[in-house]
């Protein structure tokens, strides 16, 4: 088992060899959704919004999404791999409460490390936004509540030194 994750109804998935499971956790039961599909996952992550799960495939180099009723796997965008990508395998998958993608990546451009970038990755078109650079890892896991409150602040584009600005919460 690669990675795991839960939904909005308290069910428990398994990826591993390219196979969606499904744990019952109350009595523990083990149930294989659909057949292998084509693309492997260091880790998985439920969508709120959309109620799929994705996951990052790092050979080929693409996000995909995967029915969690069906186990049928769906690229995104499309169905071709992103040419521009240069992202390796992430792990760490999780989504924020403003609906991206956060993982720690292999950036492949970076040479002699394995997973060392905090990146963020758009679930509408697998586009990868770096985000930072920390220390190389072989493996990692990380979660977070997407049901968590959303807010983004916006004050004055610029300010006087000394002067008093006022930010705004959405």
């Amino acid at each position: 088992i690669n990675g795991g994750t839960f939904d909005n109804l308290g069910n428990y998935y398994v990826f591993g060899d390219n196979i969606l499971r499904k744990i019952d956790i109350t009595n523990l039961s083990l149930v294989t959704i659909g057949v292998a599909g084509t693309y492997g996952s260091a880790d998985i992550v439920f969508n709120p919004v959309d109620n799929q799960i994705y996951g990052w495939s790092g050979s080929p180099k693409l996000l995909f999404k995967i029915d969690p009723n069906t186990g049928t796997q769906t690229i995104i965008p499309g169905n071709a791999p992103l040419a521009i990508n240069s992202w390796g395998w992430t792990g760490a998958l999780y989504f924020n409460a403003q609906g991206d993608i956060i993982a720690y990546g292999n950036d492949a451009t970076i040479t002699a490390t394995t997973q060392e970038t905090l990146v963020k990755i758009d679930p509408n078109t697998g586009v990868i936004t770096a985000l930072g650079t920390g220390p190389g890892v072989g493996t990692n896991d990380g979660c977070s509540c997407p049901y968590g409150v959303e807010m983004t602040k916006a004050c004055a584009l610029s300010a006087q030194a000394g002067s008093t600005f006022s930010y705004t919460f959405k």
